[in-house]
């Protein structure tokens, strides 16, 4: 990137007025006064720097305190989730509840959804569901993953070319009758 010059954002600077300091009366024998005060500069843009103290983070807990995971205590918990989150969230329940869990890992396990949609939606309380597993599991790496598993359906013949060949599939004897019968449309 020959001849490329960064930019840098404009800073406004601005001067404030000297203020007309009053004239009090001058004895002869003080000192000499002190100067006018001088012009300020100031920052439009200025930000203020504060010294916080900054809370150290906690070790994550490790999970050797805890029982070892199965598939039927993690299906234990996923139902008492599901019951605690009925009356709260009812729309992530009406999602979830039939849906099935799989322990994949020691702390990892995957949500079974049918599409997409769910998904969308089951990620958007995912923190929730985990937070409750893990404080109820005592497992505080438990972590999971969505996977969307589609269920192939049978397609529906609509028109006249795809009902025959359904028909055909069904009774083979049916393209006896087309040979005998060549001037009926399909």
């Amino acid at each position: 990137m020959q001849g490329a010059k960064l930019r840098v954002p404009e800073t406004v600077i601005r001067v404030d007025e000297p203020k007309p300091m009053p004239q009090a009366p001058k004895p002869a024998d003080t000192a000499a006064p002190k100067p006018a005060a001088t012009n300020r500069l100031r920052r439009a843009d200025s930000v203020s720097l504060k010294m916080e103290a900054i809370p150290k983070e906690q070790p994550l807990a490790t999970n050797e305190q805890a029982l070892p995971l199965t598939q039927e205590t993690l299906q234990t918990l996923w139902n008492e989730m599901l019951t605690a989150m009925k009356e709260p969230e009812p729309k992530l329940y009406d999602h979830l509840k039939d849906k099935e869990v799989k322990l994949e890992g020691e702390d990892m396990f995957v949500i079974i959804v049918g599409n997409n949609y769910t998904e969308s939606e089951v990620k958007g309380k995912l923190l929730r569901i985990l937070t409750y597993l893990r404080r109820r599991s005592g497992r505080q790496m438990l972590n999971c993953r969505i996977e969307v598993v589609v269920e192939e359906k049978d397609s529906r013949p609509y028109t006249a070319r795809d009902k025959y060949d359904a028909m055909v599939g069904v009774n083979p004897t049916l393209e006896m009758m087309r040979v005998l019968f060549p001037d009926v449309d399909m």
